[in-house]
Order: C-alpha cells, then sequence, then structure tokens
C-alpha cells in the first residue's frame, strides 16, 4: 500500500525552518568560518529534500542564495551582485540542486523498500495457512504471525523471546532445534518434515523450512521458518502404504497359493499318470498280438480308449492352469487344416459309428493353410468333435465344412442336430467347468473344459470360436476362425503328425524307472522290439550301471535324485524323459538340462516307438519337444 504524502504546511514549514537555521548558524559561526556559510545552507537544502521533495528543495536553495547574498556577502544588506558573487552563487546552485536531486531519490528508494517491507509483513501477518515467523541467531522467537497462533496456539506475548524449541516434542526438543540452526547456519536452509506440538499439547506432523537470514557482507542476522500442518497429508501416505504393504502381502500369498497348486497339479499329475503307462502299454500290446482273439481286442481297445481319455482329462487340467497363468507355448508352422481335420474325425471315428451318427465333412476351403501349433489346432478340432458326438443322440447327423471367408480368414463350421444350447447358457457356454444344466453334467459327464480351452486356443492364434443354437432340442453350431497363410504352392502345407516309418538299428537302451510294473512291461517290449535294455530303479542304479549306451530312457522322479541327474552322467547320450511331470516348468527344465525330448505319460509303444526313431533313428525333428 503507498505511504501517505506529507501534509504541505509540514513540509514547507520544515522547510523554512532548515534554512532559518542554517542562517543562525552561519552568524554564529562566521567569526570561525568567515563568508564561507555554503556548506552550511547545503544541509538546509538537503534536509527540505529529504522532508519536502524537489519543490522544497529548489526553493530551500533560492532561499539560502538569498540570504547568503543579503547577509554574508559584502557589502551586507545589499542584494548587489558582482561576477565573482554571481559564480559562487551558481556554484552553490549546481551544488544544492545535484545534492536535492540524490536525496529525493534515496529518499523515494527508501520509501519504496518501506513500502515492500511494510506489504511483505501485512502478507505474513495475514496469512493463516503457514506458520511463518523470525528468530534471533540464538533461535529465540523474533516474530510471529497469525498463521503461527492460529497452528500453534501461541499469542505473541507468550512466544516472544522464548526459544522456539517449545514447538517441538519433549524428546526432540533439544536435539530438533539444534540441527535445525546448525543446518540452516552452515547450508542456508534446513528443510524437514517432523512431529512438531501446539500450546495445548497436541501433535501434528508438519512440512517445515528454516532459512538464515544474512546482511550484505554475510554476518548472520537471523532465521526465517515457515511450517505447514500436513498430518492428513501423512495420514493418507501411512494408510496408503499400509494399503499397499497389505496388497504386497496378499499378492505374496496368492502366489505362494499358485505355486502350491502348480505343485499339486504337478504331483497329482505325476501320480495319476503314472499308473495308466503300463496299462496303456499293456493293452496296446496285446491289440497287436495275433494270437489274442477278436473279442478280447475289442476289449483292449475299449481300456486304451478309456486310458486315453482319462489322460486327457489331466491334460485338460493342465492346459487351464498354463492358460490362467499365460504360459500357453505354441510351436508355429504352416498347418493343413483339412488334414487335422480328418485326423481328428478318425480319432472320433469308433463313437461316431457305434451311435450310428450320419457324418459329413465338406472341404470347400481353397486355402487351407494356416500359421500354427498343428496338435494344438488338432485339439480344437478334436474337442469340437467330441462334443458334437456327445451331445448328438444315435441316429443323428454331424456336419463339418470349411470355407474361405474372403477377407483372408478360414472358416470351420462343426454343426450337430444334438440336444441344442438353452439361449441363458450361450453367454457363458466357453467357461471353464460349465455345462449348463446341471442334468446335463449328470447325464452325459464331463468336466467342462473342453470348450474353454478351444477358446484360448483359438484366441492365443488370432483367431475366434463362437457357438450359436436355436435352444433345446435344436442342436449346435460352432464356428472357427483362423488366420489364412499365404496360399498354398507347390509345398503343400505340414500335416501335424509324422507318419513316415524309417528303418531302427538295435539299441542298447539304458531304462530308468521307478514304477516296476511299468519298467518291466516297457523293457520287455522295448526287447521284444530288437533293443537291448538295461532297467534301473534309482540314480544309484543309473550310474552303477556300466557299459555302453546308445538311448536314456529316464523317469524324472527318482527315489534318490531326478533323471536329470543322470543325464549329467551320459550328456551328450540322445536321451527322452519319460515322466508324468508334465506342467510347462518341467518341459523347460528336461530341454534345459539337455534332453533330447520329453514325453508325458501315459504312452503306448507306438509313441515311445516313433519317438525313438526321432531320436534315434536319423529322422528330421529330433530334438523337437513332444507333449502327447
Amino acid at each position: 500500500m503507498p505511504i501517505p504524502s506529507r501534509p504541505p504546511f509540514r513540509t514547507h514549514g520544515v522547510m523554512l525552518l532548515a534554512v532559518g537555521t542554517a542562517t543562525l548558524f552561519s552568524f554564529l559561526l562566521t567569526p570561525l568560518i568567515g563568508a564561507n556559510t555554503f556548506p552550511i545552507f547545503l544541509v538546509a537544502v538537503c534536509v527540505a529534500a529529504w522532508v519536502g521533495g524537489m519543490i522544497e528543495s529548489l526553493t530551500a536553495t533560492a532561499l539560502s542564495a538569498l540570504a547568503i547574498l543579503f547577509l554574508f556577502i559584502e557589502p551586507a544588506g545589499s542584494f548587489a551582485v558582482t561576477p565573482g558573487v554571481a559564480l559562487r552563487l551558481a556554484a552553490f546552485g549546481l551544488a544544492a540542486g545535484l545534492i536535492g536531486s540524490l536525496t529525493v531519490a534515496f529518499r523515494r528508494t527508501e520509501e519504496a523498500r518501506r513500502e515492500r517491507e511494510r506489504d511483505f509483513f501485512l502478507m505474513v501477518d495475514n496469512v493463516r495457512d503457514f506458520a511463518i515467523f523470525t528468530l534471533h541467531p540464538d533461535g529465540r522467537v523474533a516474530t510471529w504471525n497469525e498463521g503461527a497462533e492460529h497452528l500453534l496456539g501461541y499469542r505473541d506475548p507468550e512466544i516472544i523471546g522464548r526459544p522456539f524449541a517449545a514447538i517441538f516434542p519433549p524428546e526432540s526438543a533439544e536435539e530438533g532445534p539444534r540441527w535445525e540452526l546448525e543446518v540452516a547456519r552452515r547450508e542456508g536452509r534446513a528443510d524437514d518434515e517432523r512431529w512438531h506440538v501446539k500450546k495445548d499439547g497436541t501433535r501434528f506432523w508438519a512440512s517445515g523450512v528454516l532459512t538464515a537470514i544474512r546482511d550484505d557482507v554475510g554476518r548472520l542476522m537471523g532465521y526465517t521458518k515457515v511450517l505447514r500442518d500436513v498430518t492428513e497429508r501423512r495420514r493418507a501416505e501411512v494408510e496408503r502404504a499400509e494399503l499397499l504393504e497389505r496388497e504386497r502381502r496378499a499378492r505374496a500369498e496368492v502366489e505362494a497359493l499358485s505355486r502350491s497348486k502348480d505343485r499339486f497339479l504337478a504331483a497329482l499329475s505325476h501320480e495319476l499318470r503314472t499308473p495308466l503307462t503300463p496299462v496303456l502299454m499293456a493293452a496296446s500290446a496285446l491289440e497287436d498280438d495275433p494270437s489274442v482273439p477278436d473279442g478280447a481286442k475289442a476289449d483292449l481297445a475299449m481300456i486304451s480308449r478309456n486310458v486315453a481319455m482319462e489322460a486327457r482329462l489331466i491334460d485338460d487340467l493342465l492346459d487351464l492352469t498354463r492358460i490362467d497363468q499365460g504360459k500357453l507355448g505354441l510351436r508355429r508352422e504352416v498347418v493343413d487344416v483339412h488334414a487335422l481335420i480328418e485326423q481328428a474325425i478318425g480319432i472320433c471315428r469308433r463313437e461316431i459309428e457305434a451311435k450310428d451318427l450320419e457324418f459329413a465333412f465338406e472341404p470347400r476351403a481353397a486355402n487351407y493353410c494356416v500359421p500354427g501349433d498343428g496338435s494344438r489346432l488338432q485339439q480344437i478340432a478334436w474337442n469340437l468333435l467330441k462334443n458334437a458326438v456327445k451331445f448328438t443322440p444315435p441316429g443323428g447327423h454331424i456336419a463339418v465344412k470349411t470355407d474361405d471367408t474372403g477377407d483372408g480368414r478360414l472358416r470351420v463350421e462343426v454343426r450337430d442336430t444334438g440336444i441344442g444350447i438353452p439361449e441363458e447358457v450361450l453367454t457363458r457356454i466357453f467357461d471353464a467347468f460349465e455345462q449348463g444344466d446341471p442334468e446335463v453334467t449328470h447325464r452325459f459327464g464331463g468336466l467342462g473344459l473342453g470348450l474353454a480351452i478351444s477358446r484360448a486356443l483359438a484366441e492365443a492364434h488370432g483367431g475366434t470360436l463362437t457357438a450359436a443354437s436355436e435352444g433345446v432340442g435344436a442342436g449346435s453350431t460352432f464356428i472357427l476362425e483362423l488366420v489364412e497363410a499365404a496360399p498354398p504352392s507347390d509345398e503343400e502345407c505340414e500335416s501335424p503328425v509324422v507318419s513316415e516309418e524309417h528303418p531302427l538299428r538295435p539299441l542298447r537302451i539304458l531304462l530308468v524307472e521307478d514304477n516296476g510294473d511299468t519298467a518291466r512291461i516297457t523293457a520287455r517290449m522295448l526287447a521284444a522290439s530288437g533293443h537291448t535294455v538295461t532297467t534301473a530303479g534309482s540314480v544309484a542304479e543309473a550310474l552303477a550301471s556300466g557299459g555302453a549306451h546308445d538311448l536314456l530312457i529316464s523317469d524324472l522322479g527318482l527315489p534318490d535324485g531326478s533323471g536329470i541327474d543322470v543325464l549329467r552322467r551320459f550328456h551328450p547320450l540322445p536321451s527322452i524323459a519319460l515322466t508324468g511331470y508334465g506342467m510347462e516348468a518341467d518341459l523347460r527344465e528336461t530341454r534345459e538340462a539337455g534332453f533330447t525330448l520329453h514325453l508325458t505319460k501315459p504312452v503306448d509303444f507306438d509313441q515311445l516307438e516313433g519317438a525313438i526313431r526321432r531320436v534315434a533313428g536319423g529322422v528330421p525333428g529330433a530334438g523337437d519337444r513332444e507333449q502327447p
């Protein structure tokens, strides 16, 4: 706010008094200084300029010149002006004008500074959100604004002159102020957040800065302290930190539970798969035995089918876990979808004939090649066909056809005349463990995983899988769309199954298997194929087996270690991991350990023999991973 100007009568009076005083002093000092009274009148001009301004300064200069001319220049009492007198008066006028101008400029500068200081202190004093106060160099409170009174509760008379340690809690009342003063004195400012205490003893969390105040020569004049209550912010930060910690613990618990679930599923898979291997191998061996009656072979085929169904259920559970964890690995190649569908039809052929279903396959697509994992795409086709067969009554109709959509996609449609899907179930038919009505589950069985896994596999290939039905009893249509590969040229796209036979010389095989039934039936069938087999039921027995071997077939879980321990001894011998452990981590572990191939139990002898051909028979692709 501007500083009010002085009243004219006051400034004029001071000016006249200054000139009169200068005249009086000149009379008194004339005996000592003679007629040299100009400096005394210059003081009068300076006083007039300071009190009044430039007008008063000029007026004082004129009055002083007249007084000097009339009273102190000979002849006294006369206004006669000689050239010498005129020169002296002109010099006096110039000096008085310069002094007056400098004095007025200095006065204005000083008044502006005082105005800024006044405005600043008014502003500081009226700030209520911040406590702002100054300290003497020894830490005693010098000034105290309204915000400080509002925040800390002390009024000026209660705090001025007291050490500012009064606003610190007892446990830091000595160390806290000393640290702040020392840091501010050394570094210019001290920032911190800490607990402070109000007059009534209430504690609050404050953010503050203590700044050293120094003069132009660097001498410490005191300190300015700015303090703000940030208790609510700290409370929010503490609550957020506690929430994050709870979330971290919860996440860690979930991850631990997930790891426990993975370990459980891996162990469950192993324990369920291991007993199935000797059953499947024995059944497949007896099916190929010409001495077994045809009626018994049909029963053996039924045993093999049910073992395969049990293994498929285990695979579905593991696939669901892989999908949930985003660990579903795909081996990319260009796949012949028509061949893939025909193979799936072949797998389901017996069930189709058993129910006397009318079946039609119409391969209309001109471009039937897609980029993807052949075994996973075949899994989708098999799931869709299996569902159609499962839910279509005897004598019903199933049609599979393919088409080009015209926009670079291949469309596979599986239509049946089965039980249909209620409208309210269509929205959730692809959810895991979903089969619609509980009566459907009771009547047809199953876990309700096939469609959920199939959609996830389709989406992993950049495709879609949808379902349509007009309701109960109206049948169902499932539509799979996949991105087409480049149109087939002279080289056809690949079928997912390698069927070419290659001659295989007799091998010396080290079979490491701790399950007695699996070891006996596997060794017997390998020996029947002309191989020389050495069996071991533990790591120690395998390492003590001695002799030269052409191939290692080893389980992973052994009583005294792992099949990887055996592989380290015989590496780089061609090797097959034959194990009930089929999780993604197990596949990665055997690959990194150096196994040539990974077979997940149960396997029949044809699968094992095919793997042996790939690993030791020179078939291209040896070293690929196999996951039946």
